[in-house]
């Protein structure tokens, strides 16, 4: 288990001259909540486990609860 993912989001957001606002994590457990840095999105993708439903509703992350990754993009204003 990986956590502190956010150093790891953060860092690469430096390297690319990027705000954390142009950032949306995707992930499909609990764990990968650590991705999110303050100012990003996070989007739960397929998540299998009732854990990580229950971690995504409680933080309040939209999830898309299909394995097409396709179905994420209502969320990120595609069509």
């Amino acid at each position: 288990h990986a956590s502190k993912k956010n150093l790891i989001i953060t860092k690469i957001l430096e390297m690319q001259g990027f705000e954390a606002g142009d950032c949306v994590s995707v992930g499909d457990s609990e764990m990968d909540l650590s991705m999110q840095v303050e100012g990003s999105r996070f989007i739960g993708f397929n998540p299998t486990r009732e854990s990580s439903k229950s971690a995504f509703a409680a933080a309040g992350i939209p999830v898309v609860s299909e394995k097409n990754l396709l179905s994420i993009k209502p969320y990120l204003g595609l069509k």
